[in-house]
This record gives structure tokens, C-alpha cells and sequence, in this order.
């Protein structure tokens, strides 16, 4: 079930302001576990203890977040477009969700945080790679034909995933912090004629190292020249 609640405003005759809100609940989600030998005490689990692996429809995750924008023309020949997210979670596990007649009442543990439904809920607040972000771009044309642009992202500080040895037995997923990081690109665009233009693009304009997913590499300074005609 989802629910989103937006307003958009016009203080200005050249200015707009827009604010959402929503509110995600996903039950039953998909969730790939562990299952372990009901007894053997879970603090001595081993290998010798595993019973296999499968998926099963446990859970609730929420989702909540909020975004913020402004797009305004602070002159004839600027303007101006700035925004702002913010994303916040958690996931719900109850072990009465749980299919017995699929598990046999062996221990269940989750693979996405290691945690083991035996007799007690639990909870993980926050949700992984779900960062607050921020950005803002501004365009300057000086001619009718001419055009350069700015656009900065900010990503806030967040949480990635990792797969750690230490949760049980196999191991399981647990998280870990990513550092906030900041890119620039600029762009300049000629039209030459109504079907014929020319771009030119430099994007992460300071070389930053950063990352988004651990594991993944990312761009550094990029710079691109393209051509269009339209027919």
C-alpha cells in the first residue's frame, strides 16, 4: 500500500515550489533464510547443523520519505533548480509469519541481516543504499542560441551492505557506512538552427573518488562533444 501526498505553489509568476510526502508498506516481502537445526541451541549452532536454504514471505518493510523542490527564473537570463530527498525505512519481522509446514519449525535466519526469528520480533530501522540527496543546477543563457549549465549533487552519508562471516555459521549481510560525497557537472549547448545543435559536457568536474555501491567502480572526469540534427 502506498500513499503520496504532494502541493506545488506559485509565490511568483516565474517561480514554483513543489513538497511530497509518501508512505510505502510492502507485507509478505520476499526474504531468502537460513535453516538451522531446531535442537541444537542457536549460540552453538555449526555447519554440521544446517538444513539448507530457502525463500519465504516474511516481513514488513516501510518506507517514508519527503521531497523538496524550487524551480525559479531569478532573471531573463538565469534560472534556478534546486531539490532535496529524504528516505527513512525499517523492516518488521514477526516470527508468527512464519510457514512452518515449509521450515519445520527449524531456526530461521535472515540473509540480508543475520538475524534469527526464534522467539521474539525484530526490527532494523533505517534502510540500506537510500540516501538523502541534494542538488541544484543552474542555467545561464545569454543569447537565444546559447546556453551553459551547471548542475551539483550531494549525497548524504549512508549505509551499504557487506557480506560478514561472523552472523552464524555461513554468514549473513550486515552494513556498513559510505561517505558523503558532492559532484559537478558542466555543460554548454549551441543551437544552430531549429533542427541543429551542439553540446559539449564535463561531468565530475573535479575527478572525485567516491562510491555508491561497494564493489562498484564509479566515473571520474568525463568529458563528451556531441552533435544532434533533428529531422
Amino acid at each position: 500500500k502506498s500513499t503520496e501526498f504532494g502541493i506545488k505553489y506559485f509565490p511568483l509568476e516565474n517561480c514554483a515550489i513543489s513538497a511530497a510526502y509518501f508512505y510505502t508498506v510492502v507485507d509478505n516481502s520476499i526474504e531468502f533464510v537460513y535453516l538451522w537445526n531446531k535442537e541444537t541451541p542457536v549460540d552453538s549452532l555449526t555447519f554440521f547443523d544446517y538444513i539448507g536454504d530457502t525463500y519465504l514471505n516474511l516481513g514488513k518493510q516501510t518506507t517514508q520519505g519527503m521531497e523538496l523542490s524550487v524551480d525559479a527564473a531569478i532573471s531573463r537570463h538565469l534560472s534556478l533548480t534546486a531539490s532535496i530527498s529524504v528516505v527513512g525505512g525499517k523492516l518488521e519481522y514477526n516470527p508468527s509469519s512464519i510457514d512452518t509446514n515449509k521450515t519445520k519449525n527449524n531456526y530461521v535466519q535472515l540473509y540480508n541481516n543475520g538475524e534469527y526469528l526464534t522467539n521474539k520480533d525484530v526490527k532494523v530501522l533505517g534502510l540500506a543504499r537510500r540516501p538523502a540527496m541534494a542538488g541544484i543546477s543552474l542555467t545561464y543563457k545569454p543569447t537565444e542560441k546559447l546556453q551553459f549549465r551547471t548542475d551539483v549533487k550531494y549525497v548524504v552519508a549512508h549505509n551499504d551492505v557487506f557480506y560478514n562471516s561472523e552472523l552464524g555459521p555461513f554468514g549473513a549481510l550486515s552494513v556498513i557506512g559510505i561517505e558523503d560525497y558532492a559532484l559537478m557537472d558542466i555543460s554548454a549547448k549551441y543551437t544552430f538552427t531549429k533542427s541543429l545543435n551542439a553540446i559539449v559536457k564535463v561531468e565530475n568536474v573535479f575527478d572525485k573518488k567516491y562510491i555508491e555501491i561497494r564493489g562498484f567502480t564509479t566515473k571520474g572526469r568525463g568529458v563528451y562533444a556531441s552533435v544532434r540534427y533533428n529531422f
